[in-house]
């Protein structure tokens, strides 16, 4: 009899558990926005860990700027929030993630006793009296950067079981945004109506290449061979990058680049992308290949922590190449060195 009772709890306690995990992988199919995904993938961990509050967290790392996306708002008032980011070393999720990069599903009890917690500033100023105990879960992202998904309670320990629980859902969730990223990234940056070239392969060498593919290679790489990638191709795929690549010959022709590597090949996808200047006036100005394709991303609005996410690299080597931009071409800040940019007859 215990034996069929132990059964049958645990049957009660999967089942939830299955379909939770079935609904989140489906969100990567669906018609949805973004958002939406983002939204309905909380409602999905809430239902099976109950919270006040849950929200997905970005945070670099070395700079520890950051945002949250929430689901119905946060515990904490606003000017709670607004001082938090001044207490960002002493958080004991980011100190784990510094330490040993992704975390499994953590409490602030998992990390020190609670009174040794609530002896700390970042609880003293922002926690106390809002937020009593905290759960959260790392999800795959570049090096440097935190993405993670941080339930909140006002009263009353996330236990033992809740744990468990997120533990079963962090792959499937990591997973999902991941794919939901990529797609995401996709939608934005490529032209809905340009098809993108699709080459499989292995290794540095091509096994197939659809028609656009063909034609892209042939502009990009006049001396290609429709064996094997060009060698600037084939770095993104040595360093597996999964994010939307930008590379750029010297005569200036860009294409983006998403790498989809498996155990044994690699597919790609390419498109023609219009860079806001000219690469090749900018190398003559002595900018290198890495200094130009991050000033063509600053072109494009992006900050120093989305162009680390786009081009997998920690937010302080974003910096320290505009440094080196700013130096190279006589101007103090990132707008100056677009505007630089846009005078074509100061790069001539």
């Amino acid at each position: 009899e215990d034996a069929n009772f132990t059964l049958a709890s645990l049957f009660l306690f999967m089942k939830p558990l299955i379909h939770a995990c079935q609904s989140i992988a489906a969100l990567r199919y669906q018609s949805l926005s973004m958002i939406d995904c983002l939204r309905e993938c909380m409602r999905i961990v809430q239902s099976l860990v109950p919270c006040d509050t849950i929200n997905i967290g970005t945070v670099d790392l070395q700079s520890e700027e950051g945002f949250h996306f929430d689901l119905e708002g946060f515990l904490m008032p606003s000017d709670r929030r607004d001082i938090l980011p001044h207490f960002k070393h002493q958080h004991p999720m980011l100190e784990y993630a510094r330490r040993f990069g992704i975390n499994p599903p953590l409490r602030f009890t998992d990390l020190s006793t609670r009174r040794q917690f609530e002896e700390t500033g970042i609880y003293q100023e922002c926690y106390r009296g809002y937020t009593h105990s905290m759960i959260t879960f790392g999800i795959d992202a570049p090096p440097d950067i935190n993405i993670s998904m941080v339930l909140s309670r006002g009263q009353g320990e996330f236990s033992d079981k809740d744990r468990e629980i997120l533990e079963l859902l962090q792959p499937v969730v990591s997973t999902t945004f991941q794919c939901l990223f990529l797609k995401n990234t996709l939608n934005r940056v490529q032209d809905a109506a340009q098809a993108p070239g699709v080459i499989v392969g292995s290794g540095p060498y091509i096994i197939n290449c659809n028609p656009p593919a063909v034609s892209l290679l042939k502009e990009f790489a006049p001396q290609f061979s429709l064996t094997r990638l060009p060698e600037s191709l084939y770095q993104i795929i040595r360093k597996a990058k999964t994010q939307i690549t930008t590379v750029t010959n010297p005569e200036g022709i860009a294409l983006s680049v998403c790498c989809e590597p498996s155990i044994h090949c690699w597919t790609l996808k390419i498109w023609k992308t219009a860079a806001p200047f000219d690469a090749k006036k900018l190398a003559q100005r002595g900018l290198t290949q890495r200094q130009i394709e991050i000033l063509q991303w600053v072109a494009r609005g992006k900050t120093n922590a989305e162009i680390a996410l786009i081009l997998a690299i920690s937010y302080r080597t974003v910096q320290k190449h505009l440094e080196n931009i700013f130096r190279i071409l006589g101007v103090e800040n990132r707008m100056a060195a677009v505007s630089y940019c846009r005078e074509p007859h100061l790069i001539d």
